[in-house]
């Protein structure tokens, strides 16, 4: 088929193996555009390439070791408030998929997207509209018929040190990361963690990321 509209993309995602493998998707799909990709493997290098470069549309994934995906759409959109951006992700949870709508994104799908679909949210997105795949609409309408409980803050008692240290694991900092951060030893972090997921009666990590959204921790 004879490439006749030439589309440039950003890939911000730290897995060089998920960048390899959209850009074998899209190089190879079947469709009447050129896509000319650059990639970058932080938030950190994604912004500078944006601030430098113009793109049509940027693909960004969630987990990335300098911030959080929503949180680079945002500094992205800040400098382009134009941008178009769509979230690509390995996160099902609700939690994470209205991170990146609050932070403005265009669209959200997960990582097992096939090349057809994905030049369909991208084909969206550039026409102004949102995009979302058929798991996170499905998340979307389980959660309107069961919406979360809304709670206050004031039922959680939280020391303000216990506050800052679950706002940066809700940033996804690791207990050492947090440690340099605070200039506090590992295994305090390590307790204050313990402590956290006792207070909130969760189990790991992530129950702690959907609590401290839910009660409004963060």
């Amino acid at each position: 088929m004879k490439k006749t509209k030439q589309l440039t993309l950003l890939i911000i995602d730290d897995h060089q193996m998920v960048r390899d493998g959209i850009r074998s998707m899209l190089e190879n799909a079947k469709t009447s555009y050129d896509f000319s990709i650059e990639e970058a493997s932080n938030a950190a290098e994604g912004i500078f390439k944006v601030k430098e470069y113009n793109y049509d549309v940027v693909l960004i994934d969630y987990q990335l070791p300098d911030m959080n995906g929503a949180e680079c759409a945002v500094e992205l959109l800040k400098y382009k408030p134009e941008l178009k951006i769509l979230a690509i992700s390995n996160h099902d949870e609700f939690v994470y998929m209205k991170q990146f709508i609050d932070a403005g994104t265009h669209g959200f799908s997960l990582k097992n997207i096939t090349p057809k679909e994905l030049v369909k949210a991208i084909e969206m997105i550039l026409a102004n509209q949102q995009y979302y795949s058929s798991e996170v609409a499905l998340a979307f309408i389980r959660r309107e018929k069961h919406p979360a409980p809304v709670v206050t803050k004031q039922k959680v008692d939280l020391t303000k040190r216990e506050a800052e240290i679950l706002k940066l694991i809700t940033e996804e900092y690791t207990n050492k990361e947090i440690a340099e951060k605070l200039s506090l030893a590992s295994k305090t972090i390590g307790e204050y963690r313990q402590n956290l997921l006792l207070k909130l009666q969760v189990k790991n990590t992530a129950g702690l990321v959907k609590k401290a959204i839910q009660y409004n921790l963060v």
